[in-house]
């Protein structure tokens, strides 16, 4: 399989403190766990810096900092590993985070791959699952909240197995050319899936991978889950989606 994550010739991305990155996707608890990370003294965790429509900076800094704005999206394009360097090196904690998905930024996503002092964290998530969530967000519009809403909308959605597959295969491909990069650099990283994001002690194994010497006692709500039943009573046609998947040889990666 053709690796499209390359290292940068030469690398250009130099910085003097300690930074990690979370690889992760949409619907995976990245948002969860960012927020998470931010209520501890010494985490600096912002969000996706390089998604193409925004800079993702982090949800209590409002929309600028450090001369960053949050929807000017131009001025990170004239120099993006200027942004990183200057937010990580210009962080007011400790350690600075940030997360990073598919479609962001492939310059800035090569050099934080293969720079070793940016430490690695893998956020995984059943496709199925976070495929049925996307779907449910993109019908109510609703990304993230930080109470429980109303349900005013039927939450089942229509799952097309094409559309899933397609899914799964891109974001596949992607953790492959990550580990892919990892291992062609010498580097290590710590996994950690979104069932496991509410559990302290996988939790705190993350932050003893990042030299974060805080720790976890027990895991508050920053953001409400959304959808919270089984991923079965979320999709309108479960049974054909699943016989579908089994004609093709393919459900007992998805359920």
């Amino acid at each position: 399989m053709k690796v499209c994550i390359l290292p940068p010739e030469p690398p250009r991305l130099q910085i003097q403190r300690p930074a990690f990155v979370i690889v992760g996707m949409m619907r995976s608890g990245s948002n969860f766990l960012e927020r998470t990370l931010n209520l501890l003294p010494s985490v600096r965790c912002h969000g996706e810096l390089f998604n193409p429509k925004f800079i993702g900076l982090a949800a209590d800094l409002g929309n600028e900092h450090l001369g960053y704005h949050r929807h000017q999206v131009a001025q990170r394009l004239e120099d993006p590993l200027g942004m990183l360097r200057q937010l990580i090196d210009g962080n007011d904690r400790q350690t600075c985070g940030f997360r990073l998905f598919l479609d962001h930024e492939p310059q800035a996503m090569a050099e934080a791959l293969y720079h070793p002092g940016v430490r690695k964290v893998l956020l995984t998530r059943n496709y199925l699952e976070s495929f049925v969530s996307l779907l449910i967000a993109r019908h109510s519009n609703v990304w993230l909240t930080t109470h429980k809403a109303a349900q005013d909308h039927d939450p089942r959605v229509h799952v097309d197995v094409d559309a899933l597959i397609e899914f799964a295969l891109r974001q596949s491909c992607f953790y492959n050319d990550v580990l892919t990069a990892l291992h062609a650099s010498g580097q290590r990283h710590v996994q950690i899936d979104y069932s496991e994001i509410k559990a302290p002690a996988h939790l705190n194994r993350v932050l003893e991978f990042l030299g974060v010497a805080d720790r976890i006692d027990a895991v508050s709500e920053p953001i409400e889950r959304q959808n919270p039943t089984d991923v079965r009573d979320k999709i309108l046609n479960f049974q054909p989606l699943v016989d579908a998947l089994r004609k093709r040889g393919m459900a007992r990666w998805f359920v």
